[in-house]
């Protein structure tokens, strides 16, 4: 009882892949958080939304079923790139929050994002008269104390004492309404051979990607006979293991790759940055 069309060369293809697969196997008509379509064989599950084209048997999500009207599914025969193509449909609004993931840091909580905001980080605070509209809103939440913005998400820092359940829904809510930027500004630190110039481009490279994985970021502020002057931001910037962090991680891989440059690390005073 769909509207998914079938070309004569997507049935046949599906017919070939399917008469390899157990007699049970199902094509799966997937959407993606982009609103995109995908299609994969699989098994039914206990949600789906079942219905059959041209003698296939097929399922999709029963949460995303009315995203099948007008769906057309065509088969490409393209060498390399050959595959199948789906358009149509009536795919459910891109999601601009993907999920939310707790950090190391229990005060700080992160808010994955479908597109980037831009590599370059930033911190806002409920004192900041030029923060983004949106991040106003989210610091002006009872119990926010901070928004750290970085590429593909953004981490929330709380108060002491405030609970996240109601705190992440509002969140959530206020983060859906954000619009992906026309442009953004990256962090550079230029491609010249300063000990400055190379050491940030090793952090952003090959350190920073760990900390942002949990919520967090990490900047050079400055290298003074030897010693690599760094802030730690966002879930990292308030976490209680952030010294263990700087000596345990990012002074031992700095050392390692500038050993006779970089004698030792030191934690930035976020008053003096």
């Amino acid at each position: 009882m769909s509207d998914v069309r079938l070309t004569v060369r997507a049935k046949e293809k599906l017919d070939e892949y399917l008469s390899k697969e157990p007699s049970d196997t199902v094509v799966r008509i997937l959407v993606e958080d982009d609103g995109k379509f995908g299609l994969s064989l699989d098994e039914v599950e206990e949600n789906d939304f079942k219905f059959e084209v041209e003698g296939i048997s097929c399922v999709i999500e029963g949460a995303v079923e009315e995203a099948l009207e007008g769906l057309r599914v065509d088969y490409l025969d393209q060498g390399a790139a050959s595959g199948f193509s789906l358009t149509g449909g009536n795919p459910p609004k891109p999601k601009t929050v993907l999920r939310h993931e707790d950090t190391p840091n229990p005060d700080a909580r992160k808010f994955v994002l479908a597109f980037s905001l831009g590599s370059a980080s930033k911190t806002w605070t409920a004192e900041d008269e030029d923060a983004p509209e949106l991040f106003k809103e989210v610091l002006a939440l009872n119990g926010v104390e901070s928004l750290f913005q970085l590429s593909t998400f953004v981490t929330v820092t709380r108060t002491k004492g405030t609970e996240w359940a109601e705190l992440t829904t509002a969140v959530t809510e206020i983060l859906t309404r954000l619009t992906k930027p026309s442009s953004s500004s990256d962090r550079n630190y230029g491609d010249g051979d300063t000990l400055f110039e190379r050491v940030g481009r090793f952090i952003i490279s090959d350190v920073a990607p760990f900390l942002q994985q949990d919520g967090g970021d990490i900047d050079l502020i400055s290298i003074d006979d030897g010693l690599a002057v760094v802030r730690l931001v966002g879930a990292c910037g308030t976490c209680p293991s952030s010294v263990a962090t700087l000596q345990g991680g990012v002074e031992r891989r700095l050392k390692e790759n500038f050993p006779d440059e970089i004698a030792g690390l030191k934690l930035a005073d976020a008053a003096a940055v």
